[in-house]
Formats: structure tokens, C-alpha cells, sequence
């Protein structure tokens, strides 16, 4: 029998949103706790320890103390199946070490280990992950240009079919909605916010992470509110159009266009990339390099959407490529 295990810091959030399909599978194992139960003063040295880049960088030594208390180490294989555990980047980037892969490995010769990269190869961690790739017995990625770059299989986002009969409908439409982390796009969200309202367009905009005094539309603009995945279906529900602002380093494409596809929303963009994935159609799909290009009329229209979705981003056919690659 074929198994497979989703590793790393999964929280809630990405069980819901990218692994929901999986959930009831008895052939799948969501690690979710990377440790297995330890004493209070072990589990703060950890948690110190792993804060420290220098060490993150530096590895292996320090980090080989640690892999005994890994839930993945504790976890029986049965010789009899074979084993496909699925890493995702940033388990990679603050837990594992070399060594542990080396050592789960010639502990259980029937594991086969796969890293499933979301972020980009451009992030400060990026020289570990490079040394680590030839421990792996597959590597894919959703961002086109370190396919390219590094070899790595592409895979578009994962993104589950989440039922929708337990958002609760909001009485409230607008014509586009926004949700994200600020980081480093405040000023311009700000700059789009006046320009669509100023031409009639209701906007729905989420942003968390912004200062207080930064702040400027109190009123109108809901700041600093992480939304649940309910909350955040409910609200591209009710709108005609979703809105994604990428970061200045980041190329690959977020959830808001499997969000956007799943649900049948039209999709306002500024990351040319999105003309490259299955679902890309330009009816639907509106991509601008200056607040100049946007076509607000386009935004209004009430259009009847449809993508043709046939569950691509499932979490489910991502397994199947997995078994037909390595069975």
C-alpha cells in the first residue's frame, strides 16, 4: 500500500485551504506537530535554538541532538507499503537537518522523501534547501522560473475543493475584494484603494499587519483582522472580482487565483506569471502593470464566470503524480 505523509509547520490554515481533500483519507498522515511530547526546558532550548539563522546556515552538529525527539523519526513504516513523505519548504527551512533525512532514510529504505516548494529559491534559507536536494528523491515547485533555474518539477498551488455549505452568505457585494499581509504594499494599496473608489467601484479591502498610524481609511478599509477561510470565502463570494497585489520579490502566484478559479470569480492581477497556468483566460483575467491599465468598467461588469475547473489543484491528483513518478 502507498503512503503519504504532509510535513512541516501545516497549521490549520494550510490543512483547510491546500490539504482539505485529504483529510478523511486513511492512506494520509497530516504531521502537523513536528516533535513528539517533551519536558518544558527541552522544548524551550529548541525553539531557541532553532531561532538562530546562524545555526540555521550552519548545521548539521547542533541540529543532530534534536532529531530522537522528531515526530517523523517516532512514527513506525511498515516494511510491507511504500512511504512518500511531502515536505513543504518551510518545515525544511526551520526544523530538519541533513543528517535527519540521512538517518530517516537508512533507518526506513522504503521512505521516499519529496519537497514541495511554495516560496522562491531567492529567500535567506535558500543555501540549505540547495544542499539538501540531493536527498530527495523529487522536487517540485510552483514558481516557473526556479523550475527553470534548478531543475525542479513544476506543480501548481494546491488547493482543495472546501465545502461551501458552511460559508455563511454576506448580504454586503462589492465589485472586488482584497485580503493580505501588508509587508511591503501598503502605500500602493492605499494608491489603488482611492483610484478605484474614486471612479464608483465597492471595494472590500483586508489588510493585516499595517501600523496604526498608517492606517488611513479607519472607516472604510478593514485593518489588522486575520480572517478565517470561512471568512475569507464568504467574502470573494460576494464579490465579482478578486484583487492580488504581489510582493516586490515574490513572481509565483498566491491562493487568490486558485481562490478566484474554484469559486468562479473574475481575477485582477499584477503578476504576469498568471498567463502561463491552466485556467488562465483572459474573459476572466485581468493583468496590469500600472493603476493606468485597469479597466473599471470590466471590475463592474456582472458577469457569468466559469473556468471549466476540473478539480486541478487537488491535493489528491498531486499524490497521483507522486506514485506514477516514483511507483
Amino acid at each position: 500500500m502507498d503512503r503519504f505523509y504532509f510535513a512541516g509547520y501545516l497549521g490549520k490554515r494550510v490543512e483547510e485551504l491546500h490539504l482539505h481533500d485529504l483529510a478523511c483519507r486513511e492512506d494520509v498522515t497530516f504531521v502537523s506537530e513536528s516533535l513528539i511530547p517533551m519536558r518544558e526546558r527541552e522544548k524551550r532550548l529548541f525553539e531557541k535554538a532553532h531561532q538562530w539563522k546562524r545555526i540555521e546556515d550552519k548545521e548539521p552538529l547542533f541540529k543532530s541532538y534534536w532529531n530522537h525527539f522528531y515526530t517523523l523519526y517516532n512514527l513506525e513504516y511498515s516494511r510491507e507499503d511504500n512511504h512518500y513523505i511531502i515536505f513543504f519548504d518551510s518545515a525544511i527551512s526551520v526544523c530538519y537537518s541533513e543528517e535527519f533525512f540521512r538517518k530517516l532514510k537508512k533507518k526506513n529504505p522504503n521512505i521516499k522523501l519529496i519537497m514541495y516548494l511554495v516560496d522562491q529559491m531567492d529567500r535567506w534559507y535558500s543555501g540549505r534547501i540547495r544542499r539538501m536536494l540531493p536527498l530527495f528523491d523529487l522536487v517540485y515547485a510552483i514558481n516557473h522560473e526556479d523550475c527553470e533555474t534548478y531543475g525542479f518539477r513544476y506543480y501548481p498551488l494546491l488547493y482543495s475543493n472546501y465545502p461551501l455549505s458552511k460559508v455563511k452568505k454576506l448580504e454586503e457585494q462589492s465589485d472586488i475584494y482584497f485580503i493580505g499581509n501588508n509587508w511591503d504594499r501598503d502605500e500602493y494599496l492605499h494608491k489603488l484603494y482611492d483610484m478605484l473608489t474614486s471612479k464608483g467601484v465597492k471595494c472590500d479591502f483586508n489588510i493585516v499587519g499595517v501600523d496604526e498610524e498608517k492606517q488611513l481609511y479607519k472607516d472604510k478599509i478593514c485593518y489588522n483582522r486575520p480572517f478565517s477561510m470561512e471568512e475569507n470565502l464568504a467574502h470573494s463570494m460576494a464579490s465579482k472580482c478578486v484583487l492580488e497585489i504581489m510582493h516586490q520579490t515574490i513572481h509565483a502566484v498566491t491562493a487568490r487565483y486558485p481562490e478566484a478559479v474554484y469559486l468562479n470569480r473574475k481575477l485582477l492581477t499584477n503578476n504576469p506569471a498568471v498567463r502561463f497556468e491552466k485556467y488562465y483566460n483572459p474573459d476572466y483575467i485581468k493583468v496590469f502593470h500600472s493603476l493606468e491599465d485597469i479597466d473599471i468598467d470590466w471590475i463592474k461588469e456582472d458577469v457569468q464566470v466559469d473556468y471549466h475547473y476540473d478539480n486541478g489543484f487537488s491535493p489528491a491528483l498531486f499524490i497521483e503524480e507522486i506514485k506514477r513518478t516514483l511507483g
